[in-house]
């Protein structure tokens, strides 16, 4: 693999621990144990190597990746990929901000005033991902496919541990080398059709094996001793600091304390940084430019090099004037999107800067410089509102983009409003619409067309999605919610409202979207249906009341409920049951009438009345038999037949009181 010369940029920060920070005492001076965050950067100078002939190691050159690795037929890969640090994950989220590398000192140093001290190191963090994708191709060179790269720790095998040799040249610090080595992970993702692979070199010793890192050509790094004699504290610097508990999530899928390992902090050691200062002060400090002070990280044996790492903040994206890196050593970077000044950093980190940065390099300039606001100005254009495929106007991209909604801002630079293409950039978006309420896409279409489609429809607009995505059954759900049966002021639980109305009578559903039962005011909403209540005995309103209270009154009441209907209302109709009339003194039918009538009948008619029943019931003669004094009615069976089912299950004594003798 060739010699690659990239910049790294270390992160560096801690909590200040108490005493570990206190300034040591005249006898000891003592760096304790800790871990150094590292930013990476993408100056061409990290990679690995698989096969590839250029290599830097030509009597020895690295197996190529083999036939099959990537899927049946894949061809062995060969070449060497370029890689830049990205963020580690942490719990809570950003707390290591941009640090992709993390090498832990696990032991305290020796006394440093009585000679150089031997410390026990290990990479507990690693995060880079390939510059650009590999290409991956099948059977011989045929069917070219993209891969992206990301290089982790390896999950398999334990990291093997190094050593630092830390040296006191100077009351506030010294030199430091490091040898150390790394196990790596390397995850390829293909995007299109989607499929993920691994290689972990902990296990795959024939293809990849342990990269030795350490300080080239016995060139030693520079420290500074935190809280040493001289006062020097990461403050000075606006350096930020972290401590200890932070959770590491390499692979980014959730924190699982007790799987995933956490920063233990830093401590009084800060790398990067030389002690004296520009004039050899005590108590100052100050960065080295990058080839003299860093050099690199580089390989020694394997087939990967992690290129040169460099003092920096950690929070350069942006950094704040007077970080405590000397402008000798960065330059100053402008935001032409907003017209701010991003800090000092290399031309290298200012270029790099992603969308919607649009990033300018001034060599020696800093953010206070006299003539800073003619460098560094905010660029203008044409402003669309993709909401109506109209020009707002020429303005700056922040005066374009702070449009309210509805407005769907998109800027154009240097653009105008007349220029012949501008119909052609400047273009109302489309994308799929789903209707809510039914699960189903309506099609593809602009938001406006969407979002105006009447109800019951529930639209929904998604930009630039098609009804055959995979994932827009996700997209495309039917709203839920809470249903209420208005018949018993119950909740039925959480559900769609196609599920609610479909309840079937007597329940009253109604269905109140993204509510819960639960909800403070789910009361107020899901309330018993109320009506007038009808006694069809007597043909009389019982008055307004609720379903529950109506049907529960007892007889001979003969209830029905008629929702949202009052007793004054002129369509309520309270009538009283009718059927037949029979006189069982002629066993003759009287005709159909209500009860009250029936019953009223005058002697010598002997009235019964049959609710719903008429003359013409096929058992009209059983029911209406002539009754003669003495001989029991129809309805009086049924008192004897239970009298006699008595008797059979004990004895009753029936006599006639006789006289009392004379």
């Amino acid at each position: 693999m060739r010699g690659l010369n990239s910049i790294c940029r270390l992160v560096v920060g801690g909590f200040v621990l108490g005493g570990l920070l206190a300034a040591p005492t005249f006898a000891q001076t003592i760096v304790t144990a800790g871990d150094d965050a590292w930013r990476t950067g993408g100056d061409d100078g990290t990679g690995w190597s698989f096969g590839d002939p250029l290599s830097q190691f030509p009597l020895d050159p690295p197996p190529p990746i083999p036939a099959d690795f990537f899927g049946p037929g894949s061809d062995p890969f060969e070449g060497t990929i370029t890689l830049v640090g990205v963020p580690v994950c942490s719990e809570p989220a950003g707390a290591l901000e941009s640090t992709d590398t993390i090498v832990r000192r696990t032991t305290d140093s020796g006394d440093l005033d009585v000679g150089p001290q031997f410390v026990e190191i290990q990479v507990v963090a690693l995060s880079l991902v390939s510059t650009g994708p590999i290409t991956v191709t099948y059977n011989g060179g045929q069917d070219p496919e993209l891969w992206d790269v990301e290089v982790r720790l390896s999950d398999t095998v334990p990291q093997p541990t190094g050593t630092m040799v830390i040296t006191k040249t100077h009351e506030d610090g010294g030199l430091y080398e490091s040898t150390f080595g790394i196990f790596p992970r390397f995850v390829f993702t293909r995007s299109s059709p989607p499929a993920v692979v691994q290689l972990d070199c902990g296990t795959n010793p024939g293809i990849c094996q342990i990269l030795e890192m350490g300080n080239p050509l016995g060139q030693p790094n520079s420290w500074v001793l935190i809280g040493g004699p001289g006062g020097i504290q990461r403050s000075d610097f606006e350096i930020t600091e972290f401590g200890p508990g932070i959770g590491i999530d390499e692979d980014c899928d959730g924190y699982v304390p007790g799987v995933d390992p956490a920063t233990i902090g830093e401590s009084n050691f800060q790398g990067g940084l030389e002690a004296g200062g520009p004039f050899g002060r005590a108590g100052s400090a100050k960065c080295k430019p990058t080839v003299e002070a860093e050099r690199s990280f580089a390989a020694q044996q394997g087939r990967g090099n992690h290129g040169p790492w460099i003092s920096s903040n950690r929070d350069d994206y942006p950094a704040p004037a007077g970080d405590g890196i000397p402008d000798v050593c960065q330059s100053s970077c402008c935001d032409h999107a907003t017209a701010t000044c991003l800090g000092p950093m290399t031309e290298v980190a200012c270029l790099a800067l992603p969308a919607p940065a649009q990033p300018e390099w001034f060599k020696g300039k800093t953010c206070v410089d006299p003539d800073w606001p003619t460098l560094c100005w905010e660029h203008e254009g044409a402003c669309c509102d993709h909401s109506t495929a109209s020009c707002l106007g020429w303005m700056t991209e922040s005066a374009c983009m702070a449009m309210p909604p509805p407005i769907q801002p998109e800027f154009f630079k240097d653009k105008t409003c007349s220029d012949p293409d501008w119909p052609t950039l400047c273009w109302e978006h489309e994308g799929a619409c789903c209707d809510h309420s039914t699960t189903s896409c309506l099609g593809w279409m602009t938001e406006s067309e969407c979002m105006a489609q009447p109800e019951p429809i529930q639209p929904e607009f998604f930009k630039d999605k098609t009804c055959s995505d995979p994932d827009w059954d996700t997209l495309c759900w039917e709203h839920e919610g809470a249903c209420c049966d208005h018949s018993t002021a119950t909740c039925l639980g959480w559900m769609t409202e196609s599920a609610c109305m479909a309840m079937p009578e007597p329940m009253q559903p109604e269905w109140f979207k993204d509510k819960t039962c639960s909800d403070p005011d789910w009361d107020t909403l899901c309330w018993e249906h109320e009506g007038a209540c009808c006694d069809h005995t007597t043909a009389t309103c019982l008055g307004w009341m609720t379903e529950s209270a109506c049907m529960s009154m007892p007889p001979p009441i003969q209830p029905e409920f008629f929702k949202g209907i009052t007793c004054a209302d002129p369509g309520f109709n309270c009538w009283e049951h009718e059927g037949a009339c029979c006189d069982h003194a002629t066993g003759n039918c009287l005709g159909w009438m209500t009860e009250s009538a029936c019953m009223s009948m005058p002697p010598p008619i002997k009235p019964e009345f049959f609710k719903d029943t008429t003359c013409a019931h096929p058992d009209w003669e059983t029911l209406c038999a002539v009754q003669q004094d003495g001989i029991p009615a129809v309805s009086e069976w049924g008192l004897i037949v239970m009298t006699l089912l008595l008797l059979t299950a004990g004895t009753v004594v029936l006599g006639r009181r006789r006289p009392a003798a004379a």
